[in-house]
């Protein structure tokens, strides 16, 4: 806690050389406050946002010198998960990114460094993929959601925690995989828009956990059992991290 400085005043912030931007998912909020810390940090200061789909030159657009702008995007729970993904502007310089991707490291962060910026980056982009496909299961009465979360439980989730998705393509083969697109690729949901049953449980107040209904029936009891569960399998990697015990950059 000696590391932390709580302050709701942005003066705070202008000797920093590094800023996280973690503000509402909403361009123009951020770009408000990119503009206000403009006039108060060093014109070398980092300025890294954490959004999780926006489009880094859109947020970069009215920012002084761009190319110290970058996306840090790191996962809840943010103190569990190691993965950062990185991403820059058109305009983010070599030295930025090397910058940002040295902080991480020496806070034993995981990261990943897009050649270029695409909505959702990587994991976001692989996750929707996933959520559609599996709306799409229970729309079309395939399976109900507790299965389909069984089947990420204990066969996806298991098999991709240990070697990458990509590792396993190879290892299966090209022949073996092409086969299996052929059979699978013309019945996958591509649909364009947010699928009818999310329309739905937004119009109707069913929004997940939030509400306490969304796919599941949420009680109190439900919610415990979902947080332990969300957290334990990263205890152990913790206990091996070793963290900072002195200052860095900010």
């Amino acid at each position: 806690m000696n590391l932390l400085i709580f302050s709701d005043e942005l003066e705070a912030l202008k000797d920093c050389t590094f800023i996280l931007e973690a503000v509402s998912e909403d361009p123009d909020v951020k770009r408000e406050v990119y503009a206000k810390i403009a006039s108060i940090c060093r014109p070398d200061t980092i300025f890294a946002s954490c959004t999780s789909s926006m489009d880094a030159d859109q947020l970069a657009a009215d920012i002084p010198n761009p190319d110290r702008f970058l996306i840090a995007h790191p996962f809840q729970p943010v103190h569990l998960q190691p993965l950062v993904e990185l991403v820059g502007c058109k305009a983010t310089s070599p030295s930025t990114l090397r910058r940002a991707k040295a902080l991480m490291d020496s806070l034993h962060r995981q990261t990943i460094i897009l050649n270029h910026s695409v909505p959702g980056f990587i994991v976001n982009r692989l996750a929707q993929a996933l959520y559609r496909e599996c709306i799409d299961l229970i729309e079309r009465g395939v399976a109900e959601p507790a299965d389909i979360d069984r089947a990420v439980r204990y066969a996806v989730g298991m098999r991709y925690a240990s070697i990458g998705l990509l590792e396993y393509f190879d290892a299966v083969g090209y022949e073996l995989e092409a086969a299996i697109a052929g059979n699978i690729y013309p019945t996958l949901c591509n649909a364009r828009s947010v699928q009818q049953l999310v329309a739905d449980g937004i119009a109707f107040g069913k929004t997940g956990q939030k509400a306490r209904q969304g796919l599941y029936i949420w009680s109190e009891s439900d919610l415990e059992d979902f947080r332990d569960r969300l957290q334990r399998p990263f205890f152990t990697q913790v206990r091996e991290w070793e963290l900072p015990t002195g200052t860095s950059d900010q």
